[in-house]
């Protein structure tokens, strides 16, 4: 809860009972906006194979905070990747991710979040990408490498993903495979510029291809 007398900004000086730490909103928004990226740091560390995507996934949107692109495309990148234990704003117990994964973004709704599975002792453009749904407890694979993954969500965003794990499956399904109605223009016109920088095409025959890589992933997961 925000403290009942508030804070002097450490930047601005201005008092403010809205605050983030010791910063008001306006400062924390623009200190965040500035921020550089961590990834290349992570890659050396733990990088495997090609990491080319993940990159390039990271610098878009290190570009569109610092020109402050209008538009969501319902990820927020976590940067750098790491055991969302320590990012999530509550803790689900018991624990619903798999141990062997790191999370690289959440849609910013109810803990849900995107991870990539550890496989050859490290983490890359080749590792499968695992959506955890806390609140359902599931765990559904959303792709055989992150570059799938992006196109699964290139049209529709990312944040429509979590139902998937819901009882309307297939409606989601056939939402996911036609044109999106009631997009704001924003958003359209930010994921249009997400698909050319990242060379992305949506999915066909998308049911058959949740159900194949649900055979052929999900038995890498790792669970206490």
């Amino acid at each position: 809860m925000l403290c009942a007398k508030g804070v002097t900004c450490e930047v601005c000086g201005k008092r403010t009972l809205g605050h983030v730490g010791n910063l008001c909103f306006r400062c924390s928004k623009e200190q965040d906006r500035q921020r550089p990226s961590q990834i290349e740091d992570f890659i050396l560390a733990h990088g495997a194979w090609e990491c080319t995507v993940l990159r390039r996934l990271y610098e878009f949107d290190e570009t569109i905070r610092r020109e402050d692109t209008p538009g969501w495309i319902g990820l927020c990148l976590i940067d750098p990747p790491r055991d969302y234990a320590f990012v999530s704003t509550f803790i689900s117990r018991p624990r619903v991710s798999p141990n062997n994964v790191v999370a690289f973004a959440d849609t910013a709704s109810d803990d849900v979040h995107f991870s990539l599975v550890k496989a050859e002792d490290g983490y890359g453009d080749f590792s499968p990408i695992v959506m955890t749904v806390p609140h359902v407890k599931e765990n559904i694979i959303v792709g055989e490498g992150l570059h799938e993954f992006l196109c699964l969500g290139c049209t529709h965003g990312f944040s429509v993903l979590e139902d998937l794990a819901s009882g309307g499956r297939k409606e989601v399904i056939e939402m996911l495979s036609g044109p999106p109605d009631d997009q704001e223009e924003e958003d359209r016109k930010l994921l249009e510029g997400f698909r050319d920088a990242l060379g992305l095409k949506p999915w066909t025959n998308i049911a058959d291809r949740l159900r194949d890589l649900d055979a052929q992933c999900q038995g890498m997961l790792e669970f206490e």
